[in-house]
């Protein structure tokens, strides 16, 4: 998938009456209303916004907007893997990571950080129009400031150290979210957070019992599962999907965890139960 198909960014008005937009699902959205007036309908009720005005609606939020005549608006969609890899990582991606699944309206930003926030969503669009060299870094960089903003505007005044093991623990799982498919190391992970590998392997185990590679396994190993019982995808396009070039490794990988091959496991979750005959599963 390229970047383009993980961003949308679009501008949008309403000339002589009021339009209604129904935002795309399976995905976080941030609205800005530049001019005019607009009603924004989500999970959490309607809220009215007026000129510089601003809601983020996260992945699960029912929603749509709705626009009064001479209205202009700016629409940003970002899918999950968008939104990880521009969440800022160490102490301050904890905190925002919390914030970005909660929905936020506010009727009218301040000035100053409206003209932050659309500037940064204008220089969004303009990259996704040139599609230029280099506009997956640009992209990444300004998700990350208008997430900086997002979680100033929530009024976040303190962050809890990130040393403090539960918040260890969270943020392990979270980036998890992310990186599996990208088959980060112990020591990839542990670096983004800002701990040492064996501060990270020491928390890990006394909250789940498992040291972080096993963790990372088992979560490879229930994906794999579930696209094998749940796609029709053959066993090498998994393979793929789950971000190994070479389908053998996986198969690999795959029998010593679980100690069969893929395809030995999709037979055998497929078989046919078979019903006792005096169940009452088995009465017409």
């Amino acid at each position: 998938m390229t970047i383009e198909d993980l961003f949308e960014a679009r501008s949008v008005s309403s000339a002589l009456t009021r339009t209604e937009f129904v935002l795309r699902g399976g995905r976080y959205h941030l609205f800005l209303l530049r001019g005019g007036a607009a009603t924004v309908v989500a999970g959490d009720g309607e809220h009215r916004l007026s000129a510089r005005g601003l809601s983020w609606l996260p992945n699960g939020a029912g929603r749509r907007v709705a626009l009064e005549a001479g209205s202009q608006a700016l629409m940003l969609s970002i899918p999950d893997a968008g939104l990880g890899r521009s969440i800022p990582g160490e102490i301050l991606g904890h905190q925002v990571r919390h914030i970005v699944g909660l929905v936020h309206h506010v009727p009218q930003t301040e000035p100053e950080i409206f003209q932050s926030i659309l500037q940064q969503m204008l220089l969004i669009e303009r990259e996704l129009a040139a599609n230029r060299p280099g506009m997956d870094v640009i992209l990444q960089n300004s998700v990350s400031c208008l997430l900086v903003e997002l979680w100033r505007l929530s009024g976040a005044e303190t962050i809890q150290p990130l040393s403090l093991p539960v918040n260890i623990v969270h943020t392990f799982v979270s980036l998890l979210d992310v990186h599996l498919r990208d088959h980060w190391s112990v020591a990839q992970y542990a670096a983004h957070m800002g701990i040492s590998r064996d501060r990270l392997t020491s928390v890990l185990r006394r909250a789940t019992g498992e040291p972080p590679l096993a963790l990372i396994h088992a979560r490879m190993i229930a994906e794999a599962k579930t696209l094998l019982t749940s796609s029709g995808l053959q066993v090498s396009e998994i393979a793929f999907l789950l971000g190994y070039n070479d389908p053998a490794y996986f198969n690999r990988f795959f029998q010593r965890h679980v100690g069969t091959t893929p395809a030995r496991f999709r037979r055998e979750w497929r078989k046919p139960v078979a019903v006792e005959a005096d169940s009452f599963a088995a009465w017409p």
